[in-house]
């Protein structure tokens, strides 16, 4: 900061010189020769430069003040730490070779935009009916409850029928959840296939 103030100091100085040597030149007594005739023989006209540097300096005045101001704007507002996100950053431990976080989050669009053909899904602020905790309860009883002879799965859109915006993203992050707990699978039996969802085989045996 100090040095960038003995530049501007270091300016004003050289300005303030040419301004005494204009000054000074048309008060000499001289020839009949104009005064613009004078300085164009020696070369630049130092009114332009001195023009110049004025409009430079009242332009670096303006952006100074324009900085301050935005300074103390952002001393307003209040930040906060940094959150983890690392966990998040992991792969999701998707079956093998089946499904792709690209292929979910496809399907949840499609879901989502064929909701809102047959009914407008709400958009205002209310309270959530379950938490993600209970959306996992309710997404397991509904696997457990396949009749034995089905081939044990269910549509990923099964689970997204007639609900809230809310609702469609806390059983979304539920199913995520249940995932990472290695408790369900998605299958697909082809690209840009019908999505399932199954329970984790590995994990029923060990219960």
């Amino acid at each position: 900061m100090q040095e960038m103030k003995l530049d501007i100091a270091g300016d004003y100085l050289l300005m303030a010189a040419t301004l005494l040597e204009i000054k000074s030149r048309m008060l000499l007594p001289k020839k009949e020769v104009t005064f613009e005739e004078e300085f164009y023989e020696e070369g630049e006209d130092p009114r332009e430069s001195l023009i110049q540097q004025l409009v430079e300096y009242k332009q670096f005045q303006e952006a100074a003040k324009a900085l301050k101001t935005m300074e103390e704007e952002r001393g307003l507002y209040f930040t906060k730490p940094a959150t983890d996100l690392e966990e998040l950053q992991q792969a999701i431990p998707l079956a093998p070779g089946e499904v792709s976080a690209a292929d979910l989050i496809a399907a949840l669009q499609k879901m989502y935009q064929k909701l809102q053909k047959k009914k407008p899904l709400q958009a205002r602020m209310e309270q959530e009916q379950y938490t993600v905790d209970q959306t996992m309860t309710w997404i397991m009883e509904k696997l457990d409850n396949l009749p034995h002879d089905s081939d044990q799965r269910l549509p990923f859109t099964d689970f997204f029928e007639v609900q809230t915006k809310a609702q469609i993203v806390n059983t979304f992050l539920a199913m995520l959840e249940l995932v990472k707990e290695r408790k369900i699978n998605f299958s697909q039996e082809s690209t840009y296939g019908d999505i399932y969802i199954l329970r984790n085989m590995g994990v029923l045996a060990n219960e």
